[in-house]
């Protein structure tokens, strides 16, 4: 409820407001408006939907003020605040970066994890040849069994570290865009529990969207 306020809305805000009640009761002196639609100060007096208004071009009234939708954005990944770019108060809209949590430590942590990807791949390209060329001599009878054993375990051990770097590089590619923290939805910056500068936890509250 929002009490002795003018607002300024429309006959389709008041008409989409009312839909979306779903069958919701509506007192007779209450008008359901969609949050996202309000602007400023007045209301037009034959605007609402068979309700009975004042004529005049301005009507003061009592309504439920309901948001589409309504969330609280946490952090995802530890770090510092390094960017905020949106106060309380102002709107956004949807995908808009509000905050970022240090993503140049992201971008630094990515392209080691990449590193060390390609250094597993490189390795894992001179254990096949190493085993391939084993196996041969020991068709020969050249190499021992012994031999075969340890190339082709050095093998599979050149392997399992490339699908763990494979994975580190995933992690570290979603932390980084972890670190850019964006509005699913337009809407309004009700409340900022950040501060520029501030060292945050994963799912520490950052912004509540409405």
């Amino acid at each position: 409820v929002w009490p002795d306020e003018n607002i300024v809305l429309d006959a389709e805000s008041i008409r989409q407001g009312n839909e979306r009640l779903d069958g919701d009761a509506v007192p007779q002196d209450h008008i359901i408006l969609d949050v996202a639609m309000i602007a400023d100060v007045a209301v037009l007096a034959d605007l609402c939907s068979g309700q009975n208004m004042r004529e005049g071009p301005h009507t003061r009234l009592r309504a439920d003020l309901r948001a589409r939708f309504q969330t609280m954005i946490s952090a995802e990944i530890a770090g510092r605040v390094t960017e905020l770019s949106v106060d309380e108060g102002g709107s956004v809209e949807k995908d808009r970066v509000v905050i970022k949590i240090d993503p140049e430590r992201r971008r630094l942590d990515l392209s080691a994890s990449q590193a060390r990807l390609a250094q597993a791949r490189a390795n894992l390209r001179q254990e096949t040849s190493k085993v391939e060329r084993v196996r041969k001599l020991r068709s020969e009878n050249i190499a021992s069994e012994e031999r075969l054993e340890e190339a082709e375990t050095a093998l599979l051990l050149a392997e399992s570290s490339v699908r763990a770097e494979e994975a580190a590089v995933g992690v570290a590619s979603r932390a980084l865009r972890d670190a850019s923290v964006s509005a699913p939805f337009a809407g309004l910056v009700a409340r900022r529990s950040v501060e520029l500068g501030e060292y945050v936890e994963p799912g520490k509250p950052l912004f509540e969207l409405v």
